[in-house]
């Protein structure tokens, strides 16, 4: 009494053509059982063999037929009599073949990992119940798929190698991609809760109501279900999906099956389907960074663009945990890379080349708090951030850009050129000026800018403060904003509000750098109100941010 109920139909065309509100099948009580293998193996047979979308090399594949490159190293799954024996396996440059791929959530709880202390003993054995239940379980159900290959990055990773690290890493995007399937432990918030939960038994119990057709045959039935969570809401609960690391590993791979609490979710370039019958798009809330990239389109003016996608995945990414917190930009580093191949575009530190300089005017969103990590990236990147960041993108569609690029470079840390940077610079031909002050206190939404962080900071042109002639929303929310302020000319756009049109330009507010001559640091963004025409009498210079 008091349970929400629907009805269900099962038909002999399959779920896509019933509402997108009912279920399909009956869940199953355990969500390793026999039956939810063999429906994973005829979901990967179907896009092995009718989704172009999904393929990488020959189409169409198949299960037998499916070849790609392996990773350095993978775990090795063999049948010792009833048991399973698992070891590190060393893989021959050039070799290829099948394997799964494993993105889970590592927690708090000590887990096994592969040290160079411990790395000949891997490869000569790791005992299955030393593992955690969450890796336990992927082993298991690698086997019963019927691969003999997972890739799991605490044991196919040197942990406390910092070499190996970033080699690996710089490939992140490849092991994923290769895999013939990722398992996505969704629900374990650490290895110890396993990839496959019991099934609530709260609620009613689904009930079949047969029916036949006009010969009197049994041809199916009608099933009344308890309500079960949507994919959307399942993922948006799930700890895996709290963490920064994970969102490569939900977008790069062409297949993934969601070991989510109520049922298993399969995912793939083409579609999304479930245990329980339900279809729903693919990707769900996030936006697709890696599809092909349209010819002759000003990607600044296609909000569907591949560079837009990317600046919308930065407030989903900003939001995700680190453990390390100059993991910023390695925890991308595979998805940056793909990126890159696809479009032809060069990295700068979270940035891309063709999308400069509108990509600097990224924000600190909605009321976070926002704080600058020292010697993470450049200041004009949005990695040197804590916090929750995003671009305003509808009055940036059409803005009259006034800034131009001369010359944009990093200098990688390390071997990994996606991964974390030493040094970066940005050279723009543009105008700053400075003589500009700044309110002490917040204040509320103005000039349409309601998603700003705790408000803005009133800009005057006199110390007096009279006149308001824009606003200033720093980077660094921890602390107000300096008194006196200097403003990089970037662009100016026209906005809407009512009948009313605004024209204002968008300005970085920078710092000079002491000793350095027409150098600056990013210290924040906003707007000053064109009708002020503080930029008329001054000069272009070519200007740095570092």
């Amino acid at each position: 009494m008091g349970s929400t109920l629907f009805l269900v139909i099962r038909t002999v065309c399959g779920p896509r053509f019933c509402c997108s509100d009912l279920l399909g099948r009956r869940i199953e009580d355990v969500a390793k059982s026999e039956v939810n293998v063999q429906r994973t193996l005829a979901w990967l047979d179907s896009c092995l063999s009718s989704h172009s979308n999904c393929a990488i090399g020959s189409f169409p594949s198949s299960l037998k037929s499916w070849n790609q490159p392996f990773p350095t190293r993978l775990i090795k799954i063999t049948s010792r009599g009833d048991e399973l024996k698992v070891y590190l396996h060393e893989t021959v440059s050039g070799s290829q073949g099948k394997y799964v791929a494993l993105s889970h959530c590592w927690g708090l709880q000590q887990i096994i990992t592969t040290t160079t202390s411990t790395f000949e003993d891997r490869k000569a054995d790791i005992p299955l119940s030393a593992l955690s239940k969450t890796i336990q379980q992927s082993v298991t159900m690698t086997f019963r798929l019927g691969f003999e290959y997972i890739w799991i990055d605490s044991l196919c990773i040197i942990q406390d190698s910092g070499l190996d690290w970033e080699k690996e890493a710089a490939t992140m995007g490849l092991v994923y991609q290769n895999a013939i399937l990722t398992l996505a432990a969704s629900t374990a918030s650490d290895g110890q809760k396993g990839c496959f939960f019991a099934r609530s038994k709260q609620g009613p119990s689904p009930v079949e109501i047969k029916y036949h057709d006009s010969n009197g045959e049994n041809v199916g039935g009608v099933y009344i279900h308890g309500r079960v969570l949507s994919l959307e809401e399942e993922l948006s609960r799930a700890p895996l999906n709290k963490r920064a690391w994970t969102l490569q590993e939900r977008l790069l791979p062409k297949r993934i099956l969601h070991c989510c609490a109520s049922q298993l979710y399969w995912e793939c370039q083409t579609c999304c389907l479930s245990e329980s019958g339900l279809e729903v798009p693919p990707a769900y809330g996030l936006p697709p960074i890696l599809k092909p990239p349209k010819k002759n389109v000003d990607i600044i003016k296609d909000f569907q663009s591949s560079h837009w996608n990317w600046m919308r995945l930065l407030d989903v990414y900003s939001q995700r945990a680190l453990t390390k917190d100059f993991d910023k930009l390695p925890a991308l580093s595979g998805l940056a890379s793909e990126f890159a191949k696809r479009t032809g575009d060069q990295y700068l530190a979270g940035l891309w080349r063709q999308f400069l300089p509108v990509g600097l005017l990224w924000e600190v969103k909605d009321t976070a708090i926002a704080q600058r990590i020292p010697n993470r990236a450049p200041s004009w990147s949005w990695a040197s951030i804590d916090g929750r960041l995003g671009i305003s993108r509808t009055p940036l569609r059409n803005i009259k850009q006034l800034a131009e690029v001369i010359d944009a470079s990093v200098t990688p840390l390390g071997l990994d050129k996606y991964g974390r940077v030493a040094t970066g610079k940005i050279q723009l031909r543009t105008k700053v000026i400075d003589g500009l002050y700044c309110s002490a206190e917040r204040s509320p939404r103005w000039v349409a800018k309601p998603d700003l962080a705790n408000g803005y900071y009133r800009l005057y042109t006199l110390e007096e403060q009279k006149e308001v002639i824009g606003y200033c929303a720093p980077d660094d929310t921890t602390s107000p904003p300096h008194s006196r302020q200097a403003a990089m000319l970037i662009g100016e756009i026209a906005e809407s509000l009512g009948k009313r049109v605004i024209d204002k330009f968008a300005v970085l507010y920078v710092e000079a750098v002491p000793g350095s001559e027409y150098t600056y640091r990013r210290v924040g963004t906003g707007i000053i109100l064109s009708s002020t025409r503080c930029f008329e009498n001054t000069e272009n210079r070519i200007l740095s941010l570092i």
